[in-house]
């Protein structure tokens, strides 16, 4: 994966918590996501505005000692947003 590129979310996606669940969903498509808590802070990051470099660094500050898992989950949420058609990279 290309760090340098900027995550950005395809447009009229909602996210809404009920207690300790997230759920993504789209008024018109037949897409939903259910995340955990680690998913939706990484949903809110995709601000379309940082990098995938940026969002592993954010996330490296708060807990240095977890680089590598952190880069490892960071791809791979994005990878799977990109798949789903939620998400795009540019």
């Amino acid at each position: 994966m290309d760090f340098d590129r900027v995550v950005e979310l395809a447009s009229g996606f909602v996210l809404e918590a009920v207690d300790d669940e997230f759920t993504v969903y789209h008024p018109t498509e037949t897409i939903t996501l259910y995340l955990n808590k680690t998913g939706a802070l990484l949903w809110q990051m995709c601000d379309g505005r940082r990098t995938v470099a940026e969002i592993v660094d954010l996330l490296v500050e708060a807990y240095p000692h977890q680089r590598q898992e952190i880069a490892t989950e960071v791809t791979g949420f994005v990878e799977a947003l990109v798949e789903r058609g939620v998400a795009r990279l540019r």
